[in-house]
């Protein structure tokens, strides 16, 4: 009896494993501040522009590692689930790797914006989410009409949604 709820548990987690390595490679959007336009609606300081750059180097540098050792994991789990009789125990490894390494992606990109925030004054930082929020509305407008979806947590964007609160609220009416 042990053995068989152990085993369901096992290919529970299988599941969510599954659709976490086959999810949707990330979108990745230039970061902000590689607009001229926002550069100037922000009027960003070269200061600004320095410390933003060196921010999105070191983001960016500590994402490939983890995501070398995400597609090494899903190849691993294709190899292992192909098998007759999957060896539970290097899945259940597997399991624990792959939660590791997208918390570990969860933690950067946190990182990431609070050093983003430190950077920027609250009234750029209040700008530049209201642009976020408007290009993350017409993106999933543009991807609604091809069948696709945006994730904007999985642009590098921070946006809300990366913590499972549900959707960005709508875009604020744009004042021009």
């Amino acid at each position: 009896m042990k053995k068989w709820i152990w085993s369901l548990g096992v290919a529970l987690l299988l599941v969510g494993v599954v659709n976490l390595a086959w999810a949707l490679p990330p979108d990745r959007l230039p970061p902000f501040w590689e607009s001229e336009k926002m550069v100037e609606k922000l009027e960003l300081s070269d200061a600004q522009l320095e410390a933003l750059t060196e921010t999105e180097y070191e983001f960016e540098k500590g994402n490939i590692d983890l995501e070398s050792k995400i597609k090494i994991a899903r190849l691993t789990l294709e190899r292992l689930l192909s098998r007759e009789k999957p060896d539970n125990t290097k899945l259940g490894e597997l399991v624990k790797e792959l939660s590791r390494a997208r918390m570990k992606q969860t933690e950067i990109a946190l990182e990431k914006r609070i050093k983003v925030r430190s950077i920027l004054s609250l009234e750029q930082w209040k700008e530049c989410e209201k642009g976020k929020r408007r290009l993350v509305h017409h993106l999933r407008q543009a991807r609604g009409r091809r069948g696709e979806h945006f994730h904007p947590h999985r642009s590098g964007m921070g946006m809300r949604g990366e913590m499972g609160e549900g959707p960005a609220p709508p875009p604020p009416e744009e004042e021009d």
